[in-house]
């Protein structure tokens, strides 16, 4: 567990590329993390006790735009449901899609289990909507991408999960 962040200058010179950037407000891992409009969100994630994983229902955010950087836990609403292990897919408020200015959460690990669980985040009324369509199968540390128009799916958008552990760690999607 860490609360270390560190930031990625692709334009920087070899050797400078990576600077420490402002720490969470809790050591933690298995954040699901999405960025809105410049803002990046890191949501659940989960604590060590020394034998166990716990899930947390934590969120914070960091405007990058802001000339002093620092995650702010105070001013994003935490998850209703406590998860680790999943992935979250922004979109930025004028992006056009469907679910512009929202976060959708897709799969909700609690470590050593999972729920299909997924949920939407609005950026502007910061609240959670438990009603968004779960996914088909309960899984945990699974893969996920945003896919916009383009060939398969019939042209459509969409939010693509995939592989994944289920039950256990010998359990893979």
């Amino acid at each position: 567990m860490s609360a270390a962040t560190y930031i990625f200058d692709i334009d920087a010179a070899d050797g400078a590329r990576w600077t420490t950037g402002p720490a969470l407000s809790e050591a933690s891992s298995y954040h699901g993390t999405a960025v809105v409009d410049g803002i990046i969100y890191a949501i659940g994630g989960a604590t060590w006790d020394g034998a166990n994983l716990f899930a947390r229902t934590r969120v914070e955010r960091l405007d990058t735009t802001q000339p002093v950087l620092a995650w702010d836990d105070a001013g994003v609403a935490d998850l209703p449901v406590a998860c680790d292990e999943m992935r979250a897919t922004g979109f930025d408020t004028a992006s056009g899609y469907e679910l512009a200015g929202q976060i959708v959460v897709a799969g909700c690990g609690q470590w050593p289990t999972e729920l299909a669980e997924s949920m939407l985040y609005d950026v502007a009324s910061d609240t959670w909507d438990q009603t968004f369509p779960d996914l088909n199968l309960a899984r945990r540390n699974h893969a996920g991408a945003f896919l916009p128009f383009g060939p398969g799916g019939g042209g459509l958008p969409g939010v693509w999960v995939w592989g994944g552990r289920q039950v256990d760690d010998l359990t893979i999607l």
